[in-house]
């Protein structure tokens, strides 16, 4: 290409290949997300304790353990970014109640400083954010019960912090 010449199209260069090229298959793959800064031992343990905090203060306003918790660190598009994903759930309870439990929900984290409103969705539900904006929860009624997932934003870990970060199932 020369001075002053527009770039080409890429698909006119893709069609020229395949004109060229008939017996070989082209697939054109998105680039992948830019990649995120590396987070320090004391970010990962700050996010954690926070959205531990965060769901204690909830179970602590409602005086109501969850039924079931399962806490793990999910793994993304890269191997080194992950997630911190807490999922609860509140069950055997009366549907009024469940909808009543998720109001009481939000107003607990209101009062711990998150932003919390209803969802769209075909049930009552409602999503919340820390007002970091880092950690994000949605809860959910589902049938007599209250389904409820905290959410991290992404960290970028080396597999030797897993260990550390000892996410509780």
């Amino acid at each position: 290409m020369t001075r002053g010449q527009p770039e080409p199209d890429p698909l006119d260069v893709l069609r020229g290949l395949r004109r060229r090229h008939p017996d070989v298959d082209v697939v054109v793959l998105p680039e992948l997300p830019a990649a995120v800064d590396p987070s320090t031992p004391a970010e990962a343990q700050d996010l954690l304790a926070r959205g531990r905090s965060a769901l204690s203060h909830v179970e602590e306003r409602l005086r109501r353990e969850p039924s079931a918790r399962v806490e793990l660190w999910w793994r993304q598009d890269r191997p080194d970014v992950h997630r911190l994903v807490v999922r609860e759930s509140f069950r055997d309870l009366d549907p009024d109640d469940a909808v009543q439990l998720l109001r009481d929900l939000g107003d607990a984290l209101l009062d711990h400083g998150w932003s919390a409103g209803p969802a769209t969705a075909p049930v009552p539900a409602l999503d919340a954010a820390s007002a970091e904006g880092d950690l994000e929860v949605s809860a959910r009624v589902v049938g007599g019960a209250v389904d409820v997932e905290l959410v991290s934003a992404p960290l970028r870990l080396a597999r030797e912090q897993l260990p550390e970060l000892g996410a509780r199932r």
